[in-house]
């Protein structure tokens, strides 16, 4: 199973409360590896694992009324991007609940989403607030 990606300054958008929300994921995500990685009970995997899902909702809610409050264009557009990807998250959580196991492609996943997203979509709407500032 591959680590999760550390925090970088490459993966600063400059929004300061998205950037720590995505620290907090990536922390989040650690602690679930972690966890995995120590054969901690299932118990200790399946709370980590519900504290990320249950943060990456909260953080995509937070992410939506910020491009809500600076008018981005493509908001419902990027609404519709987290919706498939808490989907995703939800279906591995269930698929770990079912099994005991974390999917041995949770992380690439994981990784793989944080990544795009951040480098990608997230980097747009701060482009388009960094515009607007100046």
């Amino acid at each position: 199973m591959s680590s999760p990606i550390q925090w970088n300054s490459s993966l600063a958008i400059g929004v300061g409360a998205m950037d720590d929300e995505h620290k907090k994921l990536i922390a989040l995500m650690e602690k679930l590896y972690q966890a995995e990685e120590s054969d901690a009970d299932f118990k200790v995997q399946a709370q980590a694992f519900k504290e990320l899902v249950h943060f990456t909702k909260e953080h995509f809610e937070h992410e939506e009324a910020y491009m809500e409050k600076i008018g981005y264009a493509d908001l419902e557009k990027h609404k519709r991007i987290h919706v498939e990807l808490l989907r995703k998250a939800v279906e591995y959580y269930n698929a770990f609940i079912e099994s005991g196991r974390l999917p041995s492609s949770l992380f690439d996943f994981l990784n793989l989403w944080l990544l795009s997203h951040i480098k990608g979509i997230d980097a747009q709407y701060a482009d388009a607030t960094n515009s607007k500032a100046a």
